[in-house]
């Protein structure tokens, strides 16, 4: 038994293993199709096997977690074959490989999520803004500009939709919505004189890329945890009484602005999500066994939607439900939300919990319309999360290493 500070725990990580965490993070993020640079798999076998040799120390529970998720995926697969559903093999073995990287949940108090998560934020951002640039100015490289992208699977989607009446080019990088949190946690640091220089310029990047990528879920974060970043550093503040109703006013015609735009029918995508809706509740209500049971990761139903079968929509929870039914799916969706849980229970430990809280449930509101939960950024995130709620902490947590060594961490 060894008696060590978390801090000296984290200093005395490997440079390589610390290398090759923030390389990881950094390809996940822009390299979300795995086809820009073709090595996400690669670097995270490389981490793990890092991870190991040098008997980086684990945390014990989060064994429990990776072992929930693999758990439920097999048996609401075993389930959907049961009941002879129709699989897309592809999606499924993709599903399982995402599910991999869990295992960087064992390493949340051994890393720095946050920060590498800012700088490969920071990338999205100038990759996004310089794409804009070039694709508004010189408009001669558009037919370049898609052709690679598509050849890349599209990850930026770019397009042009009608937005209050204006005709507007969106820049959608696939992990953009991820964004949300460093802007969260720059602001905050602004409004509280930190790095006031720095994180105004990390908040502006960040801000400007969430508006330009033209999602409504995005776009509608984005002010909604600006202005909530401000009201709670107002209410420190004697303008108080002023600023907050004006602010509040301010929030209040923007969402009835989206909330306009977003019921309009001529809208193409409310109108497919609609239609993704009902036939994922038309499939429950056609087989009650799915509700309960679930159809298994990889399983296809057909939505009017996309007009064929599919694998998975937008629909994040919906999904959810139907892939491993009522009841696994809601131990699922809780623990992407337990560290909110978690973090609220330990709010006066944790000085940042404001930003964490607020940008985090922003993240898993967008998540709500985007397939992000299950995806490598999804599982990095998701790490992030647990990262932050538990970091810091001042009760003894047992660790073990791959090696079977024990250390217990206190303060």
């Amino acid at each position: 038994m060894v008696n060590i500070s978390n801090k000296m725990a984290k200093k005395d990580t490997p440079k390589i293993c610390r290398f090759l965490f923030a390389l990881l993070v950094v390809v996940v993020m822009i390299d979300p199709t795995n086809t820009i640079l073709g090595v996400k798999e690669l670097v995270f076998i490389c981490f793990i096997l890092s991870c190991v040799i040098y008997h980086v120390k684990v945390l014990a529970p989060m064994w429990g977690i990776i072992g929930l998720f693999f758990l439920i995926s097999i048996l609401s697969l075993f389930f959907g074959l049961c009941q002879q559903s129709e699989f897309k093999m592809a999606f499924t073995i993709g599903y399982f490989k995402m599910l991999l990287f869990l295992f960087v949940l064992l390493f949340v108090q051994k890393f720095d999520f946050l920060d590498k998560i800012t700088t490969g934020a920071i990338l999205i951002s100038i990759i996004t803004i310089i794409i804009a640039i070039i694709f508004t100015y010189h408009m001669s490289f558009e037919p370049k500009i898609y052709e690679y992208i598509s050849s890349r699977e599209n990850f930026i989607m770019i397009s042009r939709r009608v937005f209050l009446g204006y005709e507007l080019v969106r820049f959608f990088y696939k992990t953009s919505p991820i964004l949300i949190i460093p802007l969260a946690f720059s602001l905050y640091r602004v409004l509280n004189s930190q790095q006031s220089g720095r994180n105004f310029f990390l908040a502006i990047l960040f801000f400007v890329t969430l508006i330009l990528s033209g999602t409504r879920a995005n776009m509608f974060s984005a002010v909604l945890v600006t202005l909530l970043m401000i009201i709670y550093r107002m209410n420190r503040s004697k303008l108080w009484h002023i600023v907050v109703p004006f602010l509040s006013i301010c929030f209040l015609f923007f969402a009835v602005i989206m909330t306009k735009n977003l019921l309009e029918d001529q809208e193409i995508s409310v109108f497919i999500k609609s239609e993704h809706q009902n036939s994922i509740i038309q499939l429950l209500e056609d087989h009650p066994l799915f509700l309960l049971l679930g159809q298994g990761p990889g399983s296809l139903y057909y939505t009017t939607g996309a007009g064929t079968y599919v694998p998975q929509s937008e629909l994040s929870y919906m999904e959810i439900i139907r892939m491993f039914g009522l009841f696994m799916g809601g131990v699922i969706i809780f623990l992407w939300f337990l560290p909110l849980i978690i973090a609220y229970k330990r709010k006066n430990m944790l000085p940042e919990f404001f930003p964490f809280f607020i940008s985090y449930l922003a993240y898993l509101f967008i998540g709500g319309t985007n397939p992000l939960l299950f995806s490598s950024t999804g599982m990095i995130v998701l790490a992030c999360a647990y990262s932050f709620a538990l970091k810091d902490q001042h009760e003894n947590i047992n660790y073990h290493s791959s090696s079977t060594k024990e250390l217990v961490v206190t303060h």
